[in-house]
């Protein structure tokens, strides 16, 4: 599953254009298979299982009251001075009979298609995107009335869940602004709705919302999406401009600072603002807001020591293909290979941007098939550095290669 699958009947510029950041939304339906291949309950099962999801990342809640750790991990000798933690399964499953909703965070990192789903998004949105994933047991609730600070999409997995939303007194929240459980300020219901399996809400980040299970066991996922804002970039403008700018590190005058007021200053405050918006310092302040927003997980990949292996006896014949993801950044000086929804990069001289094309278009090629003005001997020096890079992998000789 994509994001365009998630959104549809509408497109990403009809989102993009409509409800983004204005108003909560209903999507979908998505249909079973898609939601099967997504997440099903025996994927939580297993991941639970295999020791897979770090203790740390799971949590119960009912009623808005979380419940102590104590009560559902449990610690293990691990030899001398060591001791490591872990997941007591009957007693977590013991909690979820008793009515707790079970929460598993960051599930992008330990199940590939939810990361693949929120790599997608981010890719469109332009953010970094964590999923969480709550199930809940019949007539019962994990929290209360409260917003996010960030933008979410529910997708309803299994069973069904009533939502009520309640309305956004405080719109757009910075990240340090979260919500503070006070009754007056929750205000009254003005929307209600049933999520069905396949069912996708989207909510604006600053929207109050509560949900319940109905008449089963509910599962679903919260695909969290957290974007570069106006006052981030202006944070970043600061920054640079301050490193590189003394007139930004002296010290106000001290006019403004008892009185508030000063011709002076506002004439100063003038001229440093128009200093921040110079092209160089904003391209600058962009590239560091695109560092701060990269993907938390990066995606897992196999093979990484077969392929390292192989580029030691590495020959113009051999086979290689991009890694998922490999995207190319070409400007007037350099070529930059980059893996989306991972903090990867490599920057190379802009004369290979033929050559990185090529490799991030196909499928797999061959070597010495490469195109440009390169010997076989740098043709070979480039394929072994973007394979042990991360970026490129090898599958062998052409009668070895599936």
């Amino acid at each position: 599953m994509d994001f365009s699958t998630l959104l549809s009947p509408l497109t990403t510029t009809d989102f993009v254009d409509g409800p983004w950041e204005r108003h909560p939304a209903r999507l979908g339906p998505c249909s079973a298979e898609c939601i099967a291949a997504l997440l099903r309950l025996d994927d939580v099962d297993r991941i639970l299982a295999e020791g897979r999801l770090p203790p740390a990342l799971l949590s119960f809640n009912r009623g808005g009251e979380a419940v102590s750790p104590d009560r559902y991990r449990i610690q293990h000798s691990a030899g001398k001075d060591r001791v490591v933690e872990s997941i007591d399964q009957p007693r977590a499953h013991a909690l979820l009979a008793e009515g707790h909703t079970m929460v598993m965070a960051e599930l992008q990192s330990w199940h590939e298609p939810v990361r693949q789903l929120c790599d997608s998004m981010a890719q469109v949105l332009a953010g970094r995107v964590h999923a969480n994933v709550y199930i809940t047991p019949s007539s019962c609730q994990g929290f209360g009335a409260h917003y996010d600070s960030h933008d979410v999409f529910i997708v309803q997995l299994v069973g069904r869940k009533r939502w009520r939303l309640r309305g956004a007194p405080h719109p757009l929240p910075l990240s340090g602004e979260s919500f503070t459980r006070v009754a007056p300020s929750v205000g009254p219901v003005e929307r209600e709705l049933v999520l069905e399996p396949g069912d996708v809400l989207y909510l604006p980040r600053g929207h109050i919302h509560e949900a319940a299970a109905m008449d089963s066991l509910s599962m679903h996922t919260t695909l969290g999406v957290t974007v570069p804002r106006w006052a981030d970039l202006v944070t970043e403008l600061i920054a640079v401009a301050s490193h590189e700018d003394v007139a930004l590190r002296r010290a106000l005058l001290p006019a403004m600072v008892r009185t508030g007021a000063s011709a002076d200053g506002v004439e100063t405050a003038t001229a440093l603002w128009k200093r921040l918006m110079r092209p160089e310092t904003l391209a600058k302040a962009r590239a560091r807001l695109a560092r701060r927003f990269s993907p938390v997980t990066p995606p897992r990949t196999r093979h990484r020591l077969v392929d390292f292996a192989r580029t030691e006896a590495l020959d113009v014949d051999m086979v290689c293909g991009p890694q998922p993801g490999l995207a190319i950044r070409r400007d007037a000086a350099v070529g930059t290979v980059e893996r989306r929804s991972s903090t990867q990069a490599l920057v190379l001289p802009e004369i290979l941007g033929e050559e990185l094309e090529y490799i991030a278009g196909s499928t797999r090629f061959r070597v010495g098939d490469l195109p440009g003005e390169l010997d076989d001997e740098d043709k070979l020096q480039l394929t072994r550095t973007l394979v042990r890079g991360g970026f490129v992998r090898c599958y062998g000789q052409p009668e070895a290669t599936p």
